[in-house]
């Protein structure tokens, strides 16, 4: 019995090794597919109809381009353990989404450098202050990709209506609102 179960454990550590050997077939190509073309892979953490609509772009881009060829990867809620695993691994996708530039920028590569070739009107074409968003210790490590507006809407007499009677989840006890309204 004893015999059995030590000959499965190497037959499973054959095969794992030999798994991992055959590994990442970007990395064994020097970042080129089987036809010669640069493989760009981009991670997205969306899902669903975001995911087949960015599907659309990465194929028109492809057929646009005879000499790129990118693969969307999409990580979906593991976006975090996907990127923190590849960046330990070292199968870091080439671009992909981040919003938290403190915890990743050890496994990131700075993009001043670039920026700086496309030169200064290529920053003029964003908004100034979503670059500090982009940015770590005067270092780029993302290119924005877009912005939301953040805004509060409430119903004044609702809102009043509940400071009066001391009712519901506006009660005085909690937060003083005519201090924050008025």
């Amino acid at each position: 019995m004893k015999r059995k179960i030590a000959v499965m454990c190497v037959l499973a550590l054959t095969g794992t090794m030999m798994l991992t050997a055959c590994g990442n077939k970007k990395d064994s190509n020097n970042g080129k597919t089987s036809d010669g073309k640069t493989a760009i892979r981009f991670a997205t953490w969306d899902v669903a109809d975001d995911v087949d609509a960015q599907q659309k772009l990465v194929d028109k881009f492809n057929e646009e381009h005879d000499d790129i060829e990118v693969t969307l990867e999409a990580y979906g809620s593991d976006f975090d353990t996907k990127i923190s695993a590849g960046m330990g691994s070292g199968d870091t996708p080439d671009v992909m989404y981040m919003w938290n530039y403190p915890a990743y920028a050890d496994g990131l590569e700075p993009l001043d450098e670039y920026i700086d070739k496309e030169g200064d009107d290529y920053k003029n074409d964003f908004y100034s202050t979503l670059w500090n968003y982009n940015s770590l210790d005067g270092t780029t490590y993302g290119i924005p990709v877009g912005f939301t507006t953040h805004s509060l809407f409430y119903n004044k007499d609702l809102l009043t209506y509940n400071i009066d009677k001391q009712t519901h989840f506006f009660h005085l006890s909690v937060v003083k609102w005519e201090k924050a309204l008025f």
